[in-house]
This record gives structure tokens, C-alpha cells and sequence, in this order.
């Protein structure tokens, strides 16, 4: 960060700090300072986030705490982790709690809420309540990461669909105006990693770390459906675009509803698309690993809560289009999952059998 001088046309560079060195804590400094203001803090990085709570508990049986925990406007849950420094356990700790709320009821995120927070929180959605918790999603924050650990999000993102944000903060003091400042920044997704990695400790000599250039998918359909890279899924998204499919070119997915609530979703990626079933019924494994070319690829996904499998042929694609107009139209959705007799205490204790 700089600082203008316009007498002098010049610059004056404003000191960096670190958050230790300032003294800013993470629960009682960063932390708070994001409670008092999230609007402020989350759209320095481009997200509409609405704030449910701060140091939630995952599951009654660990002793963790997911720092903040939010929702964006389509009713996506946000787990926020923050950390001062670099650390590599950051993501793995996220990620646990992720799954540890995945199966939770769009009602017990709002229990503990009052009236006013739930009109607020009502307001904020562009989806019902009930839709809350249908995903999740990862927002790191940190003063720098592990190239190990932004590699390991790229991997998990590209490969797997969890989606999982890196963001950067820096402090920066004005000595002169006794001011400081916290600048946010993106870190990954990010079309080079390398270049916002924080440093390794030890390297090899002659040895120097580095990004495989691979370019984020793009937000915009025009630019999706171009960089789709197979005739056959570039021709399967462009015919229900045109067709008038519920969409987001945010997230490169088509959407299916049932009587109002999301049931299938095909994602777009390059050679491929990734295809979603929200909720289960019976037969459904067997019903996708019958009538898709790669029965390997089916597999249940979110603690059992969803199917998730891969489409590459035209058989697989004209599959999946008459199995979500037609097929599974009148097939009997599970509200809840059963769980198995040695299902864990934090289920039965949220009610969730």
C-alpha cells in the first residue's frame, strides 16, 4: 500500500505488519472484527454473505469451533476459517467441519435465531429456508498459504466439485496518521497459484515451485461453453440454455427442480459434466449405474445425503435428460436419510435418524 502525495506527485510507501505483531488475535482481533462488520469484510472479495453465527459447534462429540459460519443468497452454507499466518491444517480443519454440518436441517441453523434474525436472514435469501444447507461450501482466510494447500483446493475443486476460497489478508500501518489498514485479496481461485503461495520454508537449490497455468473456469455462459472442450457436453449445455433451464454461468451448473425444490444438477467442465442428484430414493444407484456408460463413476456424495456420477456420451446426456423430465417424476423422495443402527450420538441428538 502506498501513500499519495499529490504536492509532491509521489508515493510513500505505508509500513507492512503482520497480525501477530500488531497483536490483533484471531478470535478476539480478525474475528471480531468481521462479526462487527461482515457486510464490509465480504465484499471486499466479492461476497454477499449473511452471517448466522461465531464459534459454532460441528458436532457435539468434538470440541472444535467453526469460526464463522454463513450463508450466501442461494442458500449455500459458508464455513469460514481464519488463521493468522500460514497453516497447512487450515483447509483439512474446514473441510472436517464441513462435513460434520452437511447433514444438519435447514431448521437447526435457524433455531437459535430470533424472529428479527430470521425476517433479516429471509430477506437476504433468494431461496426458500428450506433450501438452506442443500450445499457447502470453504472460505479460508489467512495471511498466506502453503502452495500444498492451494494446489490441494485446485485438485479438490477440479477434480471433485468441492469448493473451497482462498483469500489473503494484509495489514498495513500508517505511522504517520497512526491508521491502519486491512487489505483482502482472492488467492485461489486463481489462474497461477505460484504466485500467491506463501514461500516454502526449505528449497531444493536449483529447484523452484510453479503452477501448471491451468485457467479457472470462466462465470459467463458464453465463455463456459467455449472453454468446454468436448462437442458433445459443449452441444448438451448449450441445447437446454436454449431450452430455458434453470442456470447459474457463476457456477457452470444446470439446475432441475421438483415442486419447488432443487432435485438434479449437471456441472459443466472441460471433457465432461459432473451430475448431481440433491436428495435420495430407493433404487437410485442402481437406477444411474444401469443407464450410464461409467457405473464406476456413480458413488453416493455428502455423508449419503447425495448421488453424484459422471456424463460423457450422448447416451449418458439423452439418460440423464429423460430421467429428470420424465423417469424420476413420480418417484418418492426420503425426507431424512436412515442411518445405520451405529450412527453416531450428534446424529440422534439433532434428531436426525
Amino acid at each position: 500500500m502506498l501513500r499519495i502525495n499529490r504536492e509532491q506527485s509521489r508515493f510513500t510507501p505505508v509500513a507492512k505488519s503482520t497480525l501477530a505483531d500488531a497483536s490483533i488475535l484471531e478470535r478476539n482481533g480478525l474475528q471480531k472484527l468481521i462479526v462487527n462488520t461482515p457486510t464490509e469484510f465480504f465484499g471486499e472479495i466479492g461476497e454477499e454473505l449473511f452471517l448466522l453465527d461465531e464459534e459454532v459447534a460441528p458436532s457435539d462429540i468434538v470440541a472444535d469451533r467453526i469460526d464463522l459460519l454463513c450463508v450466501d443468497r442461494d442458500g449455500v452454507i459458508v464455513v469460514v476459517e481464519l488463521k493468522r499466518g500460514a497453516n497447512k491444517l487450515q483447509m483439512m480443519q474446514a473441510i472436517s467441519y464441513t462435513g460434520m454440518i452437511a447433514d444438519w436441517e435447514h431448521h437447526e441453523l435457524t433455531d437459535n435465531m430470533s424472529e428479527e434474525q430470521v425476517q433479516a436472514l429471509t430477506s437476504f435469501l433468494a431461496v426458500d429456508l428450506d433450501e438452506l444447507n442443500s450445499e457447502q461450501r470453504v472460505l479460508l482466510i489467512a495471511e498466506g498459504f502453503d502452495y500444498s494447500l492451494l494446489k490441494a483446493a485446485e485438485w479438490l475443486g477440479e477434480s471433485y466439485g468441492v469448493p473451497i476460497k482462498c483469500c489473503s489478508v494484509r495489514l498495513s500501518t500508517d505511522e504517520q496518521a497512526g491508521t491502519e489498514y486491512l487489505s483482502v485479496e482472492n488467492t485461489y481461485p486463481h489462474h497461477d497459484l505460484s504466485q500467491h503461495a506463501a514461500p516454502r520454508r526449505r528449497r531444493q537449490p536449483g529447484r523452484t515451485g510453479g503452477a501448471n497455468g491451468k485457467a479457472t473456469r470462466p462465470t459467463e455462459w458464453p465463455a463456459v461453453l467455449n472453454w468446454i472442450e468436448t462437442p458433445v457436453v459443449r452441444s448438451f449445455f448449450e441445447e437446454r440454455l436454449a431450452a430455458g433451464w434453470d442456470n447459474r454461468p457463476e457456477k457452470g451448473d444446470l439446475r432441475v427442480r421438483y415442486d419447488g425444490q432443487y432435485r438434479f444438477k449437471a456441472v459443466a467442465a472441460k471433457g465432461w459434466a459432473r451430475g448431481v442428484q440433491l436428495g435420495r430414493f430407493d433404487g437410485d444407484l442402481e437406477h444411474w449405474r444401469e443407464g450410464l456408460s461409467d457405473d464406476s463413476s456413480v458413488h453416493e456424495f455428502s455423508a449419503g445425503r447425495r448421488v453424484v456420477f459422471r456424463l460423457t456420451s450422448r447416451a449418458d446426456f439423452d439418460f440423464f435428460d429423460s430421467s429428470v423430465n420424465e423417469r424420476l417424476r413420480s418417484v418418492e423422495w426420503k425426507r431424512r436419510l436412515d442411518h445405520s443402527a451405529d450412527a453416531s450420538d450428534d446424529h440422534e441428538s439433532r434428531g436426525t435418524t
